[in-house]
């Protein structure tokens, strides 16, 4: 096998070892058990437009969504700690695909597959195809078989059709109508602003009262309402605890230099845009494997204490401070956290919330969940129903929320004032100018504004570029807006002129433009298709119900 392997070039080491020392060495199967990934792949899969499916269907759509992932990034979707896979939603998208392809009676030749195939193996070999044997036992295996491999390929060309049938309507778009869409979003404003902010205004709002305080408290009752939260006890597996073991994998590549040069090529330079030099990127890269191989051995630890979890009958919360303490390791509980923040003690993970606030008596563990620096393997300790707290522990608080919510209605009360001025002072012949200079504030000039505007720093935090551009652009040039109000008071706009296109520069990008506004007009039609389509037809899968039906081993990812 190692001596196939050698008959190619070096670069191929390269990616066969990032494939396995990036990743995190777990790998997908259907008997994969409590170690993440897929997991057990048994139960009810449910049915799409009626059709049954099967458990069979279930895995090798699984093996195809982890191939996509795997072709499209270079790592395996359970190799990335941090990565927001999801393996269920995958699998059913796919599903959902293929039933479609088969709806359309869309037929791809064997010749289109092989060519397919072709061409990944020449990218794995920057222009030279590596052998079909090697690619598949050296980089697939044991995630993915040839025969997973070609089916993927085939449904792959397929929905390229598929796409291309539903999309057809995007690429009608003629050359009038795409050079007065390139007009709508080029066409840049003059304007100019005054802002009403609430922070201006705080020294003129009078000490409230207690009786106000407690109030305003009352009626905004809903503003200091605690989310339901949950306490979970755990165990972790430290990353730092297996540096030694990933030290010593690392030193026996001969080819390390190798590596983290081809890593360093593919990620490209601005990758690490606060490194100084290519040595210093390089040194993050070999800091960033350490850390993923010792995430990796700290996996398989947790692994082992998982199945021995999940195989003590019968399944309760306790269950975990017992085998913990059978093992030497010690049980955390972490203090109340939301589902919008997480815990404050570690980083869990894309995960970590989900699967905790998932627990319950009948699926009491999850994990392993694998977190920035360690792996975790958790059970529910307490769940905390939404509360409001008392006045006494949030008074600051509320004294803090009242004086912006008077200051803001202060500073809506003067653009509101400030705005009927304008257009008394209009009517009657004055300039905006002076209006402005009589009301005793200061216009902001801004620079000139568009659709594709991505951002004016001059807008500071004071109201959104989208909110701003909404009101402009529905003034007439030479007018001024009414008051808009914004979270911290409001503004009012003077669009002064809308300045003529620059007809060279239209006409240079105007061919690019068309091509996106084609590529825009499929991608809505396609979603369109897919929400319409998608919701009917997977209705009756676990993704589509209120709580996701697991299978046994199915509470980590």
């Amino acid at each position: 096998m190692f001596g196939t392997i050698r008959k190619h070039q070096s670069w191929l080491w390269g990616i066969i070892i990032v494939a396995m020392i990036l990743g995190l060495v777990v790998y997908f199967s259907p008997t994969a058990g409590n170690s993440g990934g897929q997991g057990s792949v048994e139960g009810n899969f449910g049915s799409i437009d009626g059709e049954k499916v099967t458990k069979l269907d279930f895995i090798n759509a699984s093996r195809e969504a982890n191939l996509a992932y795997f072709l499209s990034t270079g790592q395996w979707p359970d190799n990335g700690p941090r990565n927001s896979f999801n393996l269920e939603r995958e699998t059913y998208q796919r599903l959902f695909f293929i039933k479609k392809i088969k709806d359309h009676n869309i037929q791809v030749d064997s010749e289109s597959v092989a060519q397919a195939a072709n061409n990944i193996l020449a990218q794995f070999g920057k222009g030279r195809p590596v052998p079909l044997d090697t690619f598949i036992q050296q980089i697939l295996s044991p995630r993915a078989s040839a025969d997973d491999f070609e089916r993927y390929l085939r449904h792959q060309l397929a929905l390229q059709q598929l796409v291309s049938v539903i999309s057809v309507g995007g690429e009608l778009v003629t050359p009038q109508e795409a050079q007065a869409l390139y007009i709508r979003s080029n066409q840049e404003l003059a304007t100019e602003a005054v802002f009403f902010s609430g922070t201006n205004y705080q020294t003129s709002v009078a000490t409230p009262t207690p009786e106000v305080l407690r109030e305003f408290y009352t009626n905004q009752a809903s503003l200091y309402r605690v989310p339901d939260r949950v306490q979970v006890s755990y165990v972790s597996f430290d990353a730092t605890n297996f540096t030694a073991q990933a030290d010593k994998e690392i030193a026996a590549l001969t080819n390390m230099n190798a590596i983290v040069e081809q890593i360093y090529q593919q990620r490209g330079t601005n990758f690490y845009s606060e490194a100084k030099t290519p040595e210093e990127a390089k040194e993050k890269i070999r800091a960033e494997m350490r850390q993923e191989v010792s995430l990796g051995e700290a996996r398989k630890k947790a692994d082992e204490f998982a199945n021995k979890l999940f195989d003590l009958e019968p399944m309760r919360a306790e269950n975990l401070a017992t085998v913990a303490k059978a093992a030497g390791l010690t049980v955390k509980t972490t203090a109340p956290f939301a589902a919008t923040a997480g815990p404050t003690e570690f980083d869990g993970g894309p995960n970590f919330i989900r699967e905790a606030f998932k627990l319950n008596a009948e699926e009491p563990f999850a994990g392993p969940l694998i977190g920035e620096t360690a792996v975790y393997v958790i059970t529910l300790a307490k769940r905390i129903p939404s509360e409001v707290p008392p006045f006494e522990t949030v008074r600051d608080r509320v004294v803090a929320d009242y004086r912006h919510s008077q200051a803001t209605m202060t500073a809506r009360r003067a653009g509101n004032d400030f705005a009927r001025a304008v257009t008394n002072g209009l009517a009657a012949g004055k300039t905006f100018a002076a209006i402005c200079a009589d009301a005793k504030v200061k216009p902001v000039t801004l620079p000139p504004i568009s659709m594709i505007t991505q951002e004016l720093p001059q807008l500071d935090d004071r109201v959104s570029f989208y909110q701003f551009y909404q009101v402009a652009s529905q003034i007439e040039p030479g007018k001024v807006s009414d008051f808009s109000p914004t979270a911290d008071g409001g503004f009012v706009v003077n669009v002064q002129q809308s300045l003529p296109i620059d007809q060279v520069k239209m006409k240079t990008e105007l061919p690019d433009f068309t091509n996106k506004v084609r590529q825009s007009r499929r991608q809505e039609l396609i979603q369109t298709w897919m929400q319409r389509e998608g919701t009917k037809s997977l209705r009756e899968t676990p993704i589509m119900q209120t709580k996701p039906p697991q299978a046994p081993g199915q509470a980590g990812s």
